[in-house]
């Protein structure tokens, strides 16, 4: 048996230095979630304000889906919204609504609305609940610090110069 001979001295590591690595969600079902449910809060504030909610409820889970939330997804600049890649089917996010007290769905004894599934049809959108657990400046903050700020409606452009009134006098050739 022979002795053990003595280790290589080590070459120094001239690798880069490690990259931070990106956090990878395994399962993307809770980001879709918050999708949903950011999409519901901005199309309950603006499309189907407090004002205008007389005029469209009672609507169906699946009409308000389609139109108003997907509209508020595009605008969000979200993930295209798909109970296929959600935690919740459309009914179950129905029921998370109402027992967040969002809304109040139907319960299948409503004279009007005979025939339709209970828990499908959105009979109250409570605005109330839904400014306390998301207040305007949170929801609307982020298109308000935009690049919009930058832009002066006056002047026709983006930063355009800013010209005195004098100084279109001289221009005009009224100045001296």
């Amino acid at each position: 048996r022979s002795p053990p001979q003595p280790m290589a001295p080590c070459a120094p590591d001239v690798r880069s230095p490690p990259q931070p690595m990106a956090i990878v969600l395994v399962d993307p079902r809770p980001a879709m979630d918050l999708a949903l449910e950011l999409t519901f809060v901005l199309a309950s504030k603006t499309l189907l304000s407090a004002e205008r909610c007389s005029l469209y409820l009672p609507l169906r889970l699946d009409a308000l889906f389609e139109p108003y939330m997907k509209l508020a997804a595009f605008v969000l600049d979200a993930p295209e919204l798909d109970f296929a890649r959600s935690s919740r089917s459309l009914r179950q996010f129905g029921r998370l609504l109402e027992k967040n007290r969002f809304v109040t769905l139907n319960t299948g004894d409503e004279p009007d609305h005979l025939g339709e599934a209970p828990g499908l049809v959105v009979m109250d959108v409570h605005h109330h609940v839904i400014d306390d657990a998301y207040p305007d400046a949170c929801v609307f903050a982020g298109s308000a610090a935009g690049p919009a700020d930058d832009y002066d409606i006056a002047a026709d452009g983006p930063e355009a110069p800013q010209e005195s009134p004098r100084g279109r006098a001289d221009a005009a050739g009224g100045g001296g």
